[in-house]
């Protein structure tokens, strides 16, 4: 069937597929090729958990670090408390110090996702060790970027897993994706004045004090920009 046939009656392309099951990879490839050359992008390769439906899509990695999506699925579970689902799927270790800590900010991003969708892939990812698959701790940006193109970044690493330089890569990660992904240049982060080890983290990316705001639940916060890629190449601190 000539691929502009695909497009119309689902009845007669499902009658189609089972009369010619050998002839559906090479179907598929030559979409992929047709489209490939016409410009036509496609999203994060997207599989499922083992055993499972729950979608999860490729992962943020880093030489010790591997950051995977949380699913509204995830999400949902999290928000209750349920850590379990999760630490199947991801086949990751999540201690219940881990699960109290991202309980209420789940709840937080399932909200967010079922309101938008789209905003799903900047949301929360736990920060695996890709060594013992334990989580250290969670990261996120609040949302996609903003009017300027700026997104904001979050994290927390738990204090076992501290001064071990983790937030940093963790970081450094995420503004790469977000800059090689969907080409944003620059990005923020809100720090109490008090969170000297944020502040130094921010301090070695390059972060420049731009304002403050005054958080209902955190209090006065100073907020910081930076530039992504560094000027001159190259990540700050390394």
């Amino acid at each position: 069937m000539p691929r502009e046939e695909l497009r119309g009656d689902p009845d007669s392309v499902a009658r189609w597929l089972a009369d010619h099951p050998g002839d559906l990879r090479e179907l598929f490839t030559t979409s992929l090729r047709l489209d490939a050359a016409q410009g036509l992008g496609y999203p994060p390769r997207v599989t499922s958990a083992p055993g499972t439906s729950t979608p999860i899509s490729e992962p943020i990695t880093s030489g010790r670090l591997e950051m995977p999506l949380l699913s509204e699925p995830h999400l949902a579970q999290l928000a209750e408390g349920n850590a379990g689902g999760a630490a199947t799927d991801l086949d990751a270790q999540l201690s219940p110090e881990w699960a109290a800590g991202v309980r209420r900010l789940a709840g937080f991003r399932l909200r967010q996702v079922r309101q938008t969708p789209t905003d799903a892939p900047w949301l929360l990812r736990p920060i695996l060790l890709r060594e013992g698959r334990i989580a250290a701790g969670h990261i996120n940006f609040h949302g996609p970027p903003d009017e300027r193109g700026v997104p904001e970044i979050g994290y927390t690493v738990l204090p076992l897993y501290r001064r071990h330089g983790y937030a940093t890569e963790a970081v450094r990660a995420l503004f790469d994706w977000a800059a090689q992904e969907h080409g944003v240049r620059r990005f923020r982060a809100s720090v109490s004045p008090d969170n000297a080890a944020s502040l130094g983290l921010i301090g070695k990316l390059g972060f420049t004090q731009t304002g403050d705001q005054w958080d209902e639940e955190d209090g006065l916060e100073l907020v910081f920009e930076a530039d992504w890629p560094p000027a001159g190449g190259g990540s700050p601190g390394s």
